[in-house]
């Protein structure tokens, strides 16, 4: 086969590789954690896959993806969960101080502000850890919510580039639900 034809093959076979998977409005039911979310306007849900390196620094299993919903490269969210027993307290600090020396390593003259408080999603107490960087003009908030809940640690990422799109996230979180 000539290289060219190999190619356009290739790429017609992986074309849709990372592509997101449009999703109707409506209710999204995460039922390892019992969760339930309505998927934000002009998001849509990208296949979840388990993570395939454990992170040993912070003493816990990989954690497994159960949803990623993305509007774009800068505006996306996702949900995991780790099966964890002793120390969260402390993985939780190293989790995050790790994070914020990724942040610094990875994007070096960037801008960085943190925050950690405590937020509450649908009733359950959440570790809520909220980086803020700045890149020339850019702005993007990153946003970190962690609790232990039902053995797990869960992670709710929230990433964001303009404000409307974080207030779209912030209200999928006050209308969600945990099963009690």
């Amino acid at each position: 086969m000539k290289p060219f034809t190999l190619l356009c093959l290739l790429a017609c076979l992986f074309a849709g590789i990372g592509k997101t998977n449009a999703q109707e409005p409506g209710e999204h039911v995460l039922g390892q954690i019992g969760w339930t979310f309505t998927l934000p306007p002009n998001f849509n849900i990208v296949s979840a896959t388990d993570a395939t390196q454990q992170n040993k620094s912070l003493s816990i299993s990989a954690p497994k993806t159960l949803v990623n919903g993305k509007k774009d490269d800068l505006n996306y969210f996702n949900v995991t969960i780790t099966p964890f027993g002793d120390n969260w307290k402390l993985a939780n600090a190293q989790q995050k101080r790790i994070i914020y020396e990724a942040y610094q390593d990875e994007m070096p003259g960037v801008t960085l502000d943190s925050v950690s408080t405590k937020a509450t999603i649908a009733g359950v107490t959440f570790d809520k850890f909220t980086v803020k960087i700045v890149v020339r003009a850019a702005h993007l908030t990153s946003v970190l919510y962690s609790t232990l809940y039902n053995g797990y640690n869960v992670g709710i990422t929230c990433a964001y580039s303009d404000i409307s799109i974080g207030r779209e996230l912030q209200y999928m979180l006050d209308h969600s639900k945990f099963a009690k």
